[in-house]
């Protein structure tokens, strides 16, 4: 059973809504070792996932731990790398007449 770790850029963008111990700052993420030893499914909440920021480095950090991490590091790297899905002709073509008929 994995304990859930929810990672916020500050304690106090969550403190108000739900008082829980299941939160950490991703400073405190990446400084403390211990968290190595246990078992976590790791949801990233960072503001910045941007490659060499924080958030990107708790999300490699969880990975490198054997942590479950939401969002994974492959996920942010196709975000970033805007490697989305893109529409079918056809489907994009229903959806212009679509878009017209309004």
């Amino acid at each position: 059973m994995h304990a859930s770790l929810i990672i916020l850029d500050s304690l106090d963008e969550w403190n108000p809504f739900y008082d829980t111990q299941s939160i950490i700052t991703a400073k405190d993420y990446l400084q403390n070792e211990y968290l190595s030893n246990q078992s976590h499914l790791v949801i990233n909440l960072s503001n910045d996932l941007t490659y060499n920021s924080e958030g990107y480095y708790c999300s490699l950090l969880a990975k490198a731990r054997g942590h479950k991490i939401m969002p994974s590091v492959e996920t942010i790297n196709k975000i970033s790398s805007e490697a989305l899905i893109r529409l079918d002709k056809s489907l994009q073509k229903i959806c212009y007449q679509h878009i017209k008929k309004k």
